[in-house]
């Protein structure tokens, strides 16, 4: 361990042929930690050895080092020590559907409804964070992580059952995991001031679409100049840093295209945690690229992975026709909805703009409920005050206040 948060990791081990991926065998986690130049989050290393702990069969872990195609590579853990291929369960892949979240699933299976976080972009900025920059939020992680903390903590103390991890732009497994780490922070902060006030908070790892990283408002357009398999490298990596962490489940959200939600529809196969996908929108009917929601969204209608499909960082007044043409098309997964505030976005300035929409949260909150929705928090430009409304208005029994 070289310093509180992080350890290093072994990074290369084999070479890579023609795009597969391979990985070598360790005899245990400790022969992993080496002198470095990567680091990864400690919550990394804790969960291979938790692992460990509860599949070893024969008094020693065996440590995988994968390769990712971009060439960072995640740690899993084999339950024996057999030569050859893995004899035990797999830490990552179908194999693994016992080690799937199950704090999700009961979630879901209560029937009612679920308050998430609001724009977490919007809290940094009101509470005085710069992230006008490419990385975005996710540029606060390393220059003021005690801001992600605050942040996700407003959001719980209005009522926030789920918050999103600022690593929508990250582009690192060290700032994926740490994102977790922070989001951890706060829920534990939060568990330990309160009593929980009625809630078991979760952590959803955000996953950003491909466009977030060009920084020209590419996830409101989906219009991009890659070819499937740039899209495939791509999500491939960022869902494998996010899903050895210490998540709950795993939000793709901001799904502008109908190739790139295919792309996710198969790597999200591969997964050991539940996740999301929500769509951004164009107008009440169509995401950004001009697919009908109901085609897009019945791509995950028998997913093993896929718990809830819908929107976000879309305009209010689409929300509830859009909850209605989703609720025909995929009748049997949750619905999410969490929109922005009605304006529209600026990328060569970086800014919002527009007017924001007139909106009772409250009263809009129910409707998307009554419409089918389950899962109803805000995106882009909403913040505490909008959750509290929401919080209120849905789950009465544990008002924050």
């Amino acid at each position: 361990i070289d310093q509180p948060g992080q350890a290093r990791v072994v990074t290369k081990i084999e070479k890579r042929h023609a795009g597969r991926r391979e990985f070598t065998r360790l005899d245990s986690v400790e022969s992993a930690i080496s002198n470095n130049d990567d680091t990864i989050s400690a919550c990394r290393i804790r969960q291979a050895v938790d692992y460990a702990a509860t599949t070893n069969r024969n008094g020693a872990g065996v440590c995988d080092i994968r390769w990712l195609h971009n060439g960072h590579c995640c740690l899993w853990l084999a339950s024996n020590q057999s030569t050859g291929e893995n004899q035990g369960e797999k830490f990552h892949g179908r194999e693994s559907h016992q080690l799937n979240s199950t704090k999700f699933h009961s979630l879901l299976a209560k029937n009612t409804p679920i308050v998430i976080d609001g724009g977490l972009a919007t809290q940094l900025e009101t509470q005085g964070c710069e992230i006008d920059n490419p990385l975005w939020s996710a540029s606060i992680i390393e220059s003021n992580p005690q801001a992600i903390v605050d942040a996700h903590r407003a959001f719980l103390d209005v009522g926030a059952e789920i918050v999103i991890t600022a690593s929508y732009q990250a582009n690192s497994p060290d700032l994926v995991s740490r994102s977790v780490d922070l989001a951890r922070q706060a829920i534990d902060g939060f568990l330990r001031d309160t009593g929980g006030s009625g809630r078991e908070p979760m952590v959803a790892a955000s996953v950003g679409p491909f466009g977030a990283t060009l920084g020209d408002g590419s996830e409101y357009r989906g219009n991009y100049d890659i070819g499937t398999a740039e899209l495939r490298d791509f999500h491939h990596s960022g869902l494998a840093w996010r899903d050895v962490c210490d998540v709950d489940l795993l939000a793709c959200e901001t799904i502008p295209s109908f190739d790139e939600a295919k792309v996710l529809c198969e790597l999200l196969e591969d997964v050991k945690h539940p996740a999301w996908i929500s769509f951004s929108c164009r107008d009440e009917t169509h995401i950004s690229d001009g697919t009908p929601v109901a085609e897009a969204a019945a791509l995950f209608r028998d997913h093993p992975r896929v718990r809830a499909v819908g929107i976000n960082c879309t305009r209010p007044q689409f929300s509830a026709p859009l909850i209605e043409r989703l609720r025909k098309a995929i009748p049997e997964i949750a619905i999410v909805v969490y929109p922005n505030s009605g304006e529209d976005y600026d990328a060569s300035s970086k800014s919002w703009s527009g007017t924001v929409t007139a909106l009772d949260w409250a009263k809009a909150a129910r409707q998307w409920v009554d419409a089918g929705a389950m899962i109803v928090g805000g995106c882009c430009r909403t913040g505490p005050e909008q959750i509290r409304a929401i919080s209120n208005e849905l789950q009465p029994a544990v008002r924050p206040g």
